[in-house]
Order: C-alpha cells, then structure tokens, then sequence
C-alpha cells in the first residue's frame, strides 16, 4: 500500500494489546511465541475462520464515505489531506461484489458489501472521460486533480467494471458497466501490469456476456501482447514480462490464465497458458521461501541482473499471490499451488519474514505492509482490499488445500 508518513519502529501492538475471544486472534497468539506444533492450526484460523471475512469487510466498509473509499488512513482513522482515487474505488468493486457472491442475502455483510459495491461504481464512471480514459486522484473536496493519464488506472478500471457486469445483483449496474467498457474498449495499452488488470476485466464481462465478440478479440488481442512481452524477455533464467519485477507481480500471469480458459479453443489459447505457468512458476520460486510467503521489496525490486530486495514489503503481493495461485489451482489441478495460496494468505496472518500479523484481529483491518523496523501501523484502501482477495482465495480454496504444512518448491527453471 502507499504509505503515508515514516515507516513506523513501533513493534506491533493492535493484536497484543487487547483480550479477545474471536479465533481470528491465531496471527497475535504466533507473534507470541506459541508452541510450534499449533502453528499451522493457528494460521489456519486465522484466513479461514468465518468472522475473519465480515471483519476485514466491515473495515472497508468503515473506510469508505458516500463518495469512495478513502486512500490512506492513519492508524485506521481516514485521512482526508489525500482524499480518494479510482484505482482503489475499481478494485473495491473487484472484492465487495464477490463477497456480496459469498453471504447470506439478508446478511448486514451483503448490504455492506453492496453499498460499497454501488458507491465505487459511482466513483469509476464519474471518473471515466468521454474518450474512454480515467482520471484517478479525486481530493476531499471533491475534485479531480490534474495528474498524468496512467495505463494502469485504465486497467484497474476496467477490472472493476467487468466485476461489476458479472456480479451486480441488478440489472441497472450491469448495463451501465457494460457501456462503459465499451467506452474503454478500444485505449491502447502497452504495459504488462495494465494490459493484466484489463484482461482480469473483460474476462469478467464475458462470464455475464460471452457472446461479447469485440470484447473477446480484445481480450485475445491483449493476451498475445503479453506473450510477445514475455517472449522477447525470457531467458533460462529469467522467466519474465520486462527486465525488473516490480509490484502486483503475480496478477500479470493470473490474467493469462484466465485468458486461457476464457479463449479455449481458439487460435493461440494453449500458448497463453502455458506462458501464464511458466511466469507463475517464476513468481513463486522468487517468493516462496523458508517455508513462508516472501514479497519482492519496493526498495529495489529485483532487476534481471541484481539481488531480490526484501522489504519493505507490502499487502498487495500477497493478496494477488493469493489470488493467482487459486485460480492456477483450480485450473490445473495442482495442490502446489493450494499451498503457495494458502502462504500469500497467511503472511497476513503472521507467516512473513518479520513474524508478525499485518492485521488488526480487533477490526478487520490489514496495515500497509512492513519494513525491517516493524510494521507500518497506516491502514489504507489498498491494503484493506489486498487482504480481503486473500481471505476471498482461502474461502474459494475450501478443502482444495493441501494438508501438506511444508512450503511448495521453488519454480522449475
């Protein structure tokens, strides 16, 4: 998440300070030392416990205003100097809507998960100028600030909108996200982050609307980008889109796989998944590691030729880690990646490189990730949502996941 402020030296006190009686507490109760042979029954309750979701939601649902979801927040109070932005308002649409999917229809959840739901699809179309493109940063007052165009604001956008056209419980919504993808449609995107986080939306749209054939070339169009990126990169030891791995790295392959399944059949679809495993194989032998989920660090990254930075580490890698090992999971089969998913899901939990959990067991909410120093005690938009993907992959992972406690092995080369 985008940390506001110094990273904080605090050591970590939300989980530590309060008696609770929630088993969502298993992350606190392993920064204190437990008997090593209950952790993984521990880390267990802790991504998968059934108050875990509602909290972590309910926490969104705190964070965003009738206008969207509030970027930052200190110390879970939100700060209003930075306002809201359509990156965030797109990807709460992504997570609120398949929650809504997940809850009782009559449940205080559903009803908070919809009203976000419908807050965020406000804020996305607003954002969206008549050219297809969005503006993103938004103060508190209400008004676009004049920032360069990004592709990856367009991307998640998109995203956002093809939830919406698959999972809106009214019709209303899905015909008005269905126009404004079409208005996107056609925006050229170059970067591989950004071309992913389209391709995870008109994937969407075409589970509501497979008969969409502009949507399906442009998804299929953009699935090749991807593999020609790949193909011009790609050495034995190298297994990549670009010479440096930045962030929301697993995403990219995850929107291949997709394709994949979306397109098959068609010219090309074999290739787009075979690629989409072998970067995934990539991500995870660079990131699982000591028997633990261990996120590629924003102070460096890791370039082609250089060390694989550490920290600081953020929510956002474990949440699509999460996420993407699910789907490949579920796509191939393969327990391996059950277990990768299950270790995205519990860095939250307080299996990460700095053993503690990056979670407030008292309110659901997921902190903006941790340097060498501790954890970053801010509690923003995108953290919240990262962790709610990698509570929603856990519930999706049921009894797929391996009883195995060891770590997957690292990616064949």
């Amino acid at each position: 998440a985008r940390a506001i402020g110094a990273v904080t030296s605090w050591p970590f006190v939300g989980a530590a300070s309060v008696a609770l009686g929630d088993a969502a507490i298993a992350g606190a109760r392993r920064a204190a030392s437990v008997e090593r042979g209950s952790d993984a029954e521990l880390r267990a309750e802790a991504t998968s416990h059934p108050g875990a979701l509602p909290a972590a939601l309910s926490y969104l649902d705190r964070l965003t205003d009738d206008c969207g979801p509030f970027q930052h927040a200190v110390c879970g109070v939100p700060d209003r100097a930075h306002g809201y932005c359509t990156d965030d308002a797109a990807r709460a649409l992504v997570v609120a809507l398949d929650a809504a999917a997940r809850t009782d229809a009559r449940s205080d959840e559903r009803r908070a998960a919809l009203r976000i739901a419908r807050t965020c699809l406000a804020f996305v179309a607003h954002a969206q100028r008549p050219d297809g493109l969005f503006d993103n940063f938004m103060d508190y007052g209400r008004r676009f600030l004049e920032r360069p165009e990004s592709e990856d604001t367009v991307g998640r956008a998109l995203w956002g909108l093809g939830a919406v056209a698959a999972q809106a419980p009214d019709e209303a919504s899905r015909v008005l996200a269905r126009h404004r993808i079409e208005r996107s449609l056609g925006v050229d995107l170059t970067h591989p982050r950004a071309i992913a986080y389209a391709m995870c939306g008109l994937d969407l749209f075409l589970e509501r609307f497979p008969g969409a054939v502009a949507v399906s070339d442009r998804l299929h169009t953009h699935a090749t980008r991807l593999v020609e990126q790949f193909e011009r990169t790609v050495s034995p030891r190298w297994r990549w889109f670009s010479d440096d791995m930045t962030y929301a790295n697993a995403l990219v392959p995850h929107a291949l796989l997709r394709a994949s399944d979306r397109l098959a059949g068609t010219p090309g679809a074999d290739r787009f998944r075979d690629v989409g495993l072998d970067a995934l194989e990539f991500v995870l032998g660079q990131t699982v590691r000591d028997g633990r989920f261990d996120a590629v660090g924003n102070r460096g990254w890791l370039k082609r030729t250089g060390e694989r930075a550490v920290f600081d580490q953020q929510p956002i890698e474990a949440g699509y880690a999460a996420m993407a090992w699910t789907e490949a999971a579920r796509l191939t089969g393969n327990t391996r990646y059950a277990d990768a998913a299950r270790l995205a899901a519990d860095w939250f939990a307080g299996r990460n490189r700095i053993e503690t959990p990056i979670f407030d067991v008292t309110t659901g909410a997921a902190y903006d990730g941790f340097s060498e120093r501790g954890v970053n005690l801010n509690q923003g938009a995108e953290s919240a949502i990262a962790h709610l993907l990698a509570l929603l992959a856990a519930a999706r992972l049921g009894t797929a996941v391996s009883a195995s406690n060891e770590a997957p092995t690292e990616a064949r080369t």
